[in-house]
């Protein structure tokens, strides 16, 4: 088995364990006043990731960041993915606090958007709450 495949396979390991422990039924509900963006959200997420499934298919990840990162803007462009991800970390741990955060970090460190934006998804409305008071 290729480490792509294995590598998809823990990804959605992890994303049925996001949804099973923090899931709720208003997860996929799009009313009231932030309906219309939670469903924007879900769209950019799904749209990112059927990106990512095909770009995975047709390139080979660590390859292609090794040749980005001969270049200074291929590591300004990493470096600026890590930072916004450890912001998003922050954000969890003042959300949730530190215990959770670090069950977050190693997944959100190894699949970035992909993962921080589950943790968006799930947990919209209490952010939103959290952020509006």
């Amino acid at each position: 088995m290729s480490m792509n495949v294995v590598a998809w396979l823990v990804y959605v390991l992890l994303a049925v364990g996001a949804f099973y422990w923090h899931g709720h039924p208003e997860l996929l509900v799009f009313s009231g006043a932030l309906g219309w963006l939670k469903a924007l959200l879900w769209a950019v997420f799904v749209a990112f990731m059927l990106y990512t499934i095909h770009c995975s298919r047709k390139e080979n990840l660590i390859l292609t960041v090794r040749s980005m990162a001969g270049y200074f803007w291929g590591r300004q462009i990493m470096l600026d993915l890590y930072m916004g991800l450890i912001l998003t970390l922050l954000i969890i741990g003042l959300h949730q606090g530190l215990w959770v955060m670090l069950v977050w970090t190693l997944p959100v460190l190894l699949y970035g958007n992909a993962i921080a934006w589950l943790y968006l998804l799930i947990h919209f409305e209490s952010l939103v709450a959290m952020l509006g008071s």
